[in-house]
């Protein structure tokens, strides 16, 4: 991942004043890929805060260094030196931070199928790639929450004559995560990150979805089954 900020000479803490004119300084001595960078990741508020959470993750010791000089501008002779070091350097657009996402709207599709875990553990994963570590844990509480939630109306069927409808009951969480948190995501991805991100892979969450379905089923049965032998539950002999 390149380092915008060592290519303009600057602190990541820079203004964006200063990356303007930092940017206008060194302008003739960029490629267009850099120019369109510094424009697109740096000079927008809210894209510059996930670029800086994906280099903070890539980069520590850019940030550690950063915090041990302080606020000391860096000597024209440092300035220098990274200016020539880094735009002698050819780009490749794979250095460039481009987000690597699953389709949020994909997966939010593919939670009807499944189960809305899917789609929030899906979702979770992404906002963590963009830097959204608030929203990735809302998700991960649902995640967790739903599968408390399953196993509680599991043990209310055993135990008790309570009829639940279950299909009602499992579009109705559905609807209220995409409501309160799937939608978020896709709008946020439309209007943010203008769909330029790179799209992951369903192969591997789809597989592994199938076999987290099988594992429950298995889950249930073992479960089912230690309640027979143990006495607690009784099956149905008709």
């Amino acid at each position: 991942m390149v380092n915008l900020y060592q290519i303009l000479g600057l602190s990541y803490s820079a203004t964006s004043d200063e990356i303007q004119a930092a940017l206008e300084r060194k302008q003739s001595n960029l490629d267009a890929k850099t120019v369109k960078a510094v424009t697109e990741w740096l000079l927008v508020e809210s894209v510059r805060t996930r670029y800086d959470a994906k280099l903070r993750q890539e980069q520590p010791a850019f940030f550690q260094a950063a915090m041990v000089e302080g606020t000391t501008p860096a000597t024209t002779v440092s300035l220098q030196k990274n200016e020539t070091q880094e735009t002698r350097q050819p780009q490749t657009a794979e250095e460039y931070y481009v987000p690597k996402l699953w389709n949020p709207t994909a997966a939010v599709i593919w939670a009807i199928l499944f189960s809305p875990v899917f789609g929030a553990w899906l979702h979770a994963i992404n906002w963590r790639e963009l830097g959204e570590e608030k929203l990735a844990k809302q998700n991960m509480y649902f995640v967790w929450g739903v599968v408390a939630l399953d196993l509680a109306i599991f043990f209310v069927l055993m135990f008790t004559d309570i009829q639940l409808p279950r299909f009602r009951l499992a579009a109705a969480i559905w609807a209220a995560w995409f409501a309160v948190l799937g939608k978020k995501q896709i709008d946020f991805v439309r209007n943010e990150v203008n769909n330029d991100y790179d799209k992951k892979k369903w192969g591997k969450p789809i597989g592994l979805a199938i076999l987290a379905v099988f594992a429950y089923g298995a889950m249930i049965l073992g479960l089912t089954y230690l309640l027979v032998i143990a006495g607690m539950i009784q099956l149905p002999t008709e």
